[in-house]
């Protein structure tokens, strides 16, 4: 196990940090200037050449933009409900303010429609869709830097309420969330005083509603996504410790229920955090968009994992940058709105080609047992 770092918590700035320039709600030209430069430099720091798609040579992911949220935001959670993308609180402006504020996206109609609010503003919390309704787990209360909860709010978009869950055993923000069966697990993130990243998994018997203890995370870390392929939890990058003092992390560790344990599968191609809301499980992969590569510096890159071959795919870019998002899928298109770009929250709203354009169906093997890759092997496999 890696060890757990601990740190003083710092308040959170809307900074630079290449040109240590505070950006203000009216920024003159030469701060718009610094923006672009930081915009541009990240342009081209993605601008790797990607490798062949798994659908053939050269095929690529591609966007159209859609109607816009009515509330800008990033850090927030998000669920798929009768079809509709539901964006749950986050934060909304350059002070980062929490929100309980909820929005659903309806493509048939290309409009949002504002729903019934949390009951607190919440930001940092991983979400699930469980027997058709929204359950969001623990989070950051108001505004940065809130406090961890341990509540867990059910949303029913039937009936557009609101009710608790089952508290978990203590307070944990900006972990992730996956269900296998009739278990919920939740891992990573930060406990009491937000000063260091709490390694132990907690586990919600959901015919009981009770929770449960099991095995640690290998390397605890905040920020990070979590998603279930075939039986299985994935805990997918993330990062230690916070703000300016973050260190991404590549690591991708998978989580066996029958025997309680965690095994390390290949890396990501990227060491990325902040996309907590925007991983899916797909034809048996993971997909994965956006996140943020290093402090404020957001990243468009999409990628697929197979857990038959322990690989990551590159898919594609996004439209644009953005950390944080909230995003869905539905009829296998991506839905993807929101997050932020150097530290400025976003309106838009992207939807993806299908995708099956660049996943084919899915193989019906099982995983292969914990193959990792090194940086100098994905070099070599034409993953980078």
């Amino acid at each position: 196990m890696k060890p757990i770092a601990f740190e003083v918590l710092e308040s959170r700035r809307l900074m630079c940090d290449t040109h240590q320039l505070e950006h203000s709600r009216n920024p003159t030209a030469a701060s718009f200037a610094l923006v672009a430069a930081d915009v541009n430099q990240q342009a081209a720091a993605d601008a790797v050449t990607p490798i062949a798609s798994a659908a053939g040579e050269n095929v690529r992911l591609t966007w159209s933009s859609k109607k816009s949220m009515p509330q800008k935001r990033e850090e927030g959670a998000s669920a798929v409900l009768g079809g509709k993308l539901y964006v749950f609180g986050g934060f909304y402006d350059h002070t980062f303010t929490g929100t309980g504020r909820v929005d659903a996206y309806d493509p048939a109609s290309n409009t949002w429609s504002q729903k019934k609010n949390i009951p607190e503003a919440i930001t940092h919390a991983p979400s699930l869709v469980i027997n058709g309704e929204a359950w969001l787990f623990g989070g950051y209360v108001g505004k940065d830097p809130g406090p961890p909860s341990k509540k867990v709010h059910i949303y029913n978009a039937t009936t557009n309420t609101w009710r608790r869950g089952p508290d978990m055993p203590d307070v944990r923000g900006a972990g992730a969330a996956a269900q296998v069966g009739q278990t919920v697990y939740y891992f990573g993130g930060r406990g009491p005083g937000r000063t260091f990243d709490v390694p132990e998994m907690y586990a919600l018997d959901l015919s009981t509603n009770t929770w449960s203890i099991k095995s640690n995370l290998p390397n605890p870390r905040n920020h990070i996504a979590g998603v279930a392929v075939d039986g299985y939890v994935y805990a997918v990058g993330g990062q230690w410790k916070e703000a300016s003092q973050a260190v991404n992390q590549d690591d991708v560790h998978r989580y066996n229920p029958t025997t309680n344990s965690w095994s390390e599968v290949a890396s990501i191609p990227l060491a990325v955090s902040h996309n907590t809301a925007s991983i899916f499980s797909y034809n048996d992969r993971i997909v994965m968009a956006g996140g943020e590569k290093s402090h404020n510096v957001s990243t468009a890159r999409v990628y697929s994992y197979s857990p038959v071959n322990d690989r990551w795919d590159f898919l594609g870019d996004m439209p644009a940058a953005r950390r944080a998002p909230a995003a869905g899928i539905i009829n296998g298109r991506i839905y993807l709105a929101g997050g932020s770009l150097v530290g400025s929250q976003k309106y838009d709203l992207y939807m993806s080609a299908p995708l099956s354009t660049v996943i084919p169906s899915s193989p019906t093997s099982k995983p292969v047992t914990g193959i990792v890759l090194d940086q100098d092997e994905l070099q070599s496999s034409a993953l980078l």
